[in-house]
């Protein structure tokens, strides 16, 4: 079970939040007015290291925070 759950986070790490994250600040840079609340992945952190080696997955998450300010203020 415990094995299962890294490799799902891994996996997560690697695609749904790259992905998600940088899909939404794409979106905020096309949308005007403020957005509110805002559920994110990896908030503040650029990059995330992988639980089982050295490798950092890049999750654009200080970004996407950036862009959420931007758009409310």
């Amino acid at each position: 079970m415990q094995i299962l759950l890294v490799q799902l986070l891994i996996l997560y790490k690697n695609k749904s939040s790259q992905s998600t994250n940088q899909k939404t600040i794409d979106w905020l840079s096309s949308h005007t007015g403020s957005v509110g609340i805002i559920y994110m992945d990896f908030a503040g952190m650029d990059e995330s290291p992988d639980c089982a080696s050295a490798k950092l997955y890049k999750t654009v998450g200080m970004k996407l925070v950036d862009a959420v300010i931007k758009q409310n203020f």
